[in-house]
C-alpha cells in the first residue's frame, strides 16, 4: 500500500502508514543587478528556481545601487556573515518572507503550512526572515470581537520555533470594502519591518504568499531593493477576489505581471490563473502543497484521543469554521450515517463565526448526542486527532489545496473532499477518497 493510500472501508482499520509527496526544491537565488541591467523595473532574467547545483546566470555585482548602509556592531555583523559564508565556500541564500497568514498564540493554525516552508528552507542552509502582519485593532476596535482582542495580543517581534517573526499592524478593513488599496496599507505598516531586516541581511529574493495584499506589497519591496520576487497564490486571489471588482481584477494581474513567479498549489489552481491570464504561461508554475513528517502524531497520541470519546467510530473535520468548509452538509448528512453506524461522532476540530448556527442545526436534528463542537486546538493536538479518526471529512469549496487533507492522508485515513478542487490532484476518487459535488 502506497504512502497515501487507506482502505475506502471508510470505517474500517485503516493503517496509519506515514508517507507524504512534498516536492523538493533547491533553488539558487541570485542578484546584484544594477537598474541599468533591468528590461523593466519589476524584471530581471534571473531565475530564482533554477533547479540544480550549476549552470547559474552570472550577473555583476551591485555597486551601491539600493544597497543598505550598515555601520557599527550592525555593519560589523553583516561582513562577518559574509566573510563566514566567503570561508565555507558559498553565500547562504537569504529569503523574505511576507505572509499576513503565519501561526501565532490566538491563531496557531493560520498559515502553518507557510511557516513548514520556512523551517525547511532554514534546514536547508537558508537565512530567512518573516514579516507577518496582522490588522490594526485600536482600542474600540477590538472592545467590539474576541478576534480583533486577538490581533491586539500578538506581540510585534516574536520567535516561532526559532524563526524570527515581525507582526507590523496594517489597515484593513472588513467584507472587503476597499480591497484593492490593502496592499497600500500592507506596505505602509510593513516597511519599518523591511526597513529594519535590510539593514542586517542583503536579501536575495522576496516570497509573498497570497497576491493581494502581501504580494502587491512585495513589488513595491522588490523593486526598491532591486531583487527578484516570487509569490505563491492559495486560492482565495483567484477563487474569489479577482471576480469581487474591476478594479481588484485590476490589481491582482498587476501583480501578477510585476513578479517574477507565480506558484499555484494546485494543478487546478494554475489552470484557474490562467483563465484570467494573458501573458506567459510559463510564468506561473504548480508547486503542491506539502507537510513535515515528523510532525506525524503517534500511535499513543492516536489511543488518547479515542479513549477520550470512548472506542466511537470518529467522523473528523480540522477547518475554520467557515460556511465554505461544508460543516453544515456534512451535518445534514448525519442521521443516515447513524442510520448504518449507530455509535458514530462527528468531531468538529476549530472555531469560527458559523460555531453558534450549527450547533442549533444538530439540535435541529436531533443530533447532539453525535456531534462534539471540540473548538481550536495545537497543530500537535490536531495531527493526534486525525491519527485517531476512521474518516477524513471536509466538503469544502474554493479549497487550492488544503493541508488537512495531506495531514489526515499521512495518517492512512480516508478523505471526503470536493469535485473540482485542488485535492483532485492527489485524491483518485474511490481508492483513496470519496469525491463529492460541492454543495
Amino acid at each position: 500500500m502506497g504512502p497515501f493510500e487507506s482502505s475506502v472501508d471508510l470505517f474500517g482499520q485503516t493503517p496509519g502508514l506515514p508517507g507524504s509527496c512534498p516536492p523538493r526544491l533547491a533553488g539558487r537565488f541570485r542578484c546584484g543587478m544594477r537598474r541599468s541591467q533591468l528590461g523593466h523595473p519589476f524584471h530581471t532574467d534571473v531565475d530564482p528556481f533554477r533547479i540544480g547545483s550549476g549552470g547559474d546566470k552570472r550577473v555583476p555585482e551591485r555597486k551601491g545601487y539600493l544597497r543598505p548602509v550598515v555601520s557599527g556592531q550592525q555593519g560589523a555583523q553583516h561582513m562577518g556573515e559574509r566573510r563566514r559564508d566567503s570561508e565555507a565556500g558559498q553565500r547562504m541564500h537569504r529569503v523574505l518572507v511576507l505572509s499576513h497568514m503565519y501561526p501565532s498564540l490566538p491563531f496557531p493554525w493560520s498559515g502553518i503550512f507557510v511557516h513548514q516552508q520556512a523551517q525547511a528552507l532554514v534546514r536547508a542552509g537558508c537565512a530567512i526572515r518573516v514579516v507577518a502582519p496582522v490588522p490594526l485593532a485600536p482600542p474600540p476596535v477590538r472592545w467590539l470581537r474576541r478576534k480583533w482582542r486577538a490581533y491586539a495580543s500578538i506581540p510585534r517581534r516574536r520567535r516561532w520555533d526559532g524563526i524570527g517573526v515581525r507582526s507590523p499592524r496594517y489597515l484593513t478593513l472588513p467584507r472587503a470594502m476597499l480591497f484593492e488599496l490593502a496592499g497600500w496599507t500592507y506596505w505602509l505598516g510593513a516597511r519599518k519591518s523591511v526597513s529594519d531586516l535590510v539593514q542586517d541581511l542583503d536579501f536575495d529574493l522576496i516570497h509573498a504568499h497570497t497576491t493581494l495584499p502581501d504580494g502587491f506589497a512585495a513589488t513595491l519591496f522588490a523593486h526598491r531593493l532591486g531583487i527578484p520576487l516570487v509569490i505563491t497564490v492559495h486560492g482565495y486571489d483567484v477563487q474569489w477576489a479577482v471576480d469581487l471588482r474591476p478594479t481588484v481584477r485590476r490589481v491582482i494581474l498587476g501583480t501578477w505581471r510585476r513578479a517574477d513567479r507565480v506558484i499555484c498549489v494546485s494543478e487546478t489552481l494554475r489552470r484557474l490563473c490562467l483563465a484570467h491570464w494573458t501573458g506567459e504561461e510559463n510564468k506561473f508554475i504548480a508547486v503542491p502543497n506539502g507537510m513535515a513528517l515528523d510532525q506525524l502524531a503517534s500511535k499513543d497520541q492516536a489511543r488518547g484521543i479515542s479513549s477520550r470519546y470512548h472506542g466511537r467510530p470518529l467522523l473528523l473535520t480540522v477547518a475554520n469554521v467557515i460556511p465554505q468548509k461544508g460543516h453544515e452538509y456534512v451535518l445534514r448528512a448525519l442521521p443516515q450515517v447513524v442510520r448504518h453506524h449507530p455509535d458514530v461522532l462527528y468531531l468538529i476540530v476549530g472555531e469560527g463565526a458559523e460555531v453558534p448556527r450549527l450547533r442549533a442545526l444538530a439540535r435541529e436534528l436531533g443530533m447532539e448526542n453525535y456531534v462534539a463542537f471540540c473548538g481550536a486546538r495545537p497543530h500537535d493536538e490536531a495531527m493526534a486527532y486525525m491519527a485517531a479518526c476512521q474518516v477524513f471529512v471536509m466538503p469544502s469549496w474554493n479549497e487550492a489545496m488544503g493541508i488537512a487533507y495531506l495531514e489526515a492522508m499521512a495518517h492512512g485515513k480516508p478523505i471526503i473532499g470536493c469535485q473540482g478542487e485542488g485535492i483532485t490532484d492527489v485524491v483518485t476518487d474511490g481508492e483513496t477518497g470519496l469525491l463529492v459535488p460541492p454543495r
